[in-house]
């Protein structure tokens, strides 16, 4: 994941480098390098955008695995919590 990030930051770096000594302002560098650098990584880098989309997917499961865990916790302390108002209002 990490090698697929640099990756795109070389290619942004590269296209906005090029398109300044080729004229370009700031702004329409910074655009153009962007716009450009888009292109290429979905053209170049497809090898390591799979093993990067994966790792990513992994973690956005564990997270609402472990999310989901949490709410089956919360809601029996909230049950239990529930139960003991319910029980003291008929013993009280």
């Amino acid at each position: 994941m990490v090698r697929y990030f640099l990756a795109r930051l070389v290619l942004f770096v590269l296209a906005v480098v090029v398109l300044g000594l080729l004229g370009a302002g700031l702004v329409l560098a910074l655009f153009g390098g962007l716009l450009i650098s888009v292109l290429l990584s979905y053209l170049l880098l497809g090898r390591l955008r799979e093993p990067a989309t994966a790792a990513v997917a992994q973690r956005m499961q564990a997270r609402q695995e472990r999310r989901a865990m949490h709410a089956d916790e919360d809601e029996l302390v909230e049950d239990a919590q529930a139960d003991a108002l319910r029980d003291g209002e008929r013993h009280g």
